[in-house]
C-alpha cells in the first residue's frame, strides 16, 4: 500500500529556505572572482576580497531577479501550434533599492566616477554633476543572502560577472522615507567566465541537506 504523504507527496520541510538577510556587493569589472565562497569541512564563508558592500537595503525592495526569455514560433500549415519554438534571448534584471548615501551609491545611481571627487579641507563640502555623455560602466557583482544561524547558516548566492545598471527610479525626498537609492540592471554574459549570473549554495547548514536536494557529493 503506497503512503500518499511519504511515498507521493515526499515533502521536506528542510528544503524550504528563506532569505532572511542579505548584502549587495560590488567591484571593478576586473576584479577576480573566487572560485568557492566557502572553506574546508565547516564550509567557512571566505572573505570576499575587493567587492564593497552597498549597506543597508529597503525590506521592500531587496534583490529581485527577474529572467525574461523570449521565443520564436514556426507556424505551419494545418497545425493548431507551433511546429517548432526557439529560445532567441534570455536576460535577468536585477532590482533593489539602496538605503546608506556614500560613494558607491552615489556612483550607481548617478552613473557617475566619483574616485577624484574630494572633500573640501575645511568644510567637508563636496559636489558632482550627472554626466552630460553618459557611458555604460560595468561591475562585478555579488548578491548573498543568508538563511539559519551558526552551524545551520545557508548562503544563497548569486554571481554577476559583468552587471550594468540600465535605469534608476525617482527619488523623493519627505519626511516618512530615508534618502534611496532604486537600482535596476541587467546581467551581461562575460566572455571570459561565459556567463550571465551564477547560482550557489553553500554553508554548514547546505552540507546538511546537500543530498535531501537530490544532489551526490563528489569524491575524493
Amino acid at each position: 500500500m503506497v503512503d500518499f504523504d511519504a511515498d507521493v507527496r515526499k515533502l521536506q520541510q528542510s528544503l524550504i529556505i528563506k532569505p532572511l538577510a542579505g548584502a549587495v556587493l560590488l567591484a571593478p569589472a576586473d576584479t577576480a572572482i573566487p572560485e568557492k565562497f566557502t572553506t574546508g569541512a565547516a564550509a567557512t564563508l571566505q572573505a570576499l576580497t575587493g567587492f564593497k558592500s552597498v549597506g543597508h537595503i529597503s525590506k521592500e525592495n531587496s534583490p529581485t531577479f527577474t529572467p525574461e526569455t523570449e521565443t520564436s514560433d514556426v507556424e505551419s500549415w494545418g497545425l493548431l501550434e507551433a511546429a517548432r519554438t526557439d529560445i532567441i534571448s534570455r536576460n535577468t534584471t536585477i532590482t533593489w533599492t539602496g538605503q546608506e548615501t556614500h560613494k558607491l551609491n552615489l556612483e550607481l545611481y548617478h552613473n557617475v566616477d566619483l574616485s577624484n571627487v574630494k572633500g573640501d579641507k575645511d568644510s567637508g563640502e563636496l559636489g558632482f554633476a550627472d554626466p552630460t555623455a553618459p557611458a555604460l560602466r560595468y561591475h562585478r557583482a555579488i548578491f548573498i543572502s543568508v538563511d539559519g544561524a551558526g552551524a545551520d547558516q545557508i548562503y544563497i548566492i548569486k554571481v554577476v560577472p559583468k552587471f550594468v545598471v540600465t535605469e534608476v527610479s525617482e527619488q523623493a525626498w519627505n519626511q516618512e522615507s530615508a534618502l534611496e537609492y532604486a537600482i535596476t540592471g541587467r546581467a551581461k554574459v562575460d566572455e571570459t567566465l561565459g556567463y550571465a549570473v551564477k547560482t550557489i549554495f553553500a554553508g554548514p547548514g547546505w552540507k546538511k541537506i546537500v543530498t535531501a536536494a537530490g544532489f551526490e557529493l563528489a569524491t575524493p
